[in-house]
């Protein structure tokens, strides 16, 4: 669960950074990029972000049926 927290949040800081500074404008720095050019730094990101998020889901799916497991092999003994 965690690995997948902090890669899914590592991407979304990332790509988000990329794309905002790359949409300032050219007197500070940036690319001056409209909406459509920002969407384009950030196709690259959805997969890997979509594939952290199911090994988060993953972690917390197995974390609570070994949470259960646990729990429940306590009250049967």
């Amino acid at each position: 669960m965690n690995i997948g927290i902090v890669v899914a949040a590592g991407l979304l800081m990332y790509a988000g950074y990329a794309a905002g500074t790359a949409m300032m404008p050219e007197t500070v720095g940036g690319k001056g990029f409209d909406a459509s050019q920002a969407h384009e730094i950030l196709a690259p990101f959805i997969e890997p972000i979509a594939a952290a998020i199911l090994v988060l889901l993953v972690g917390i799916s197995l974390g609570g049926a070994g949470f259960l497991f646990v729990n429940y092999h306590k009250t049967a003994i």
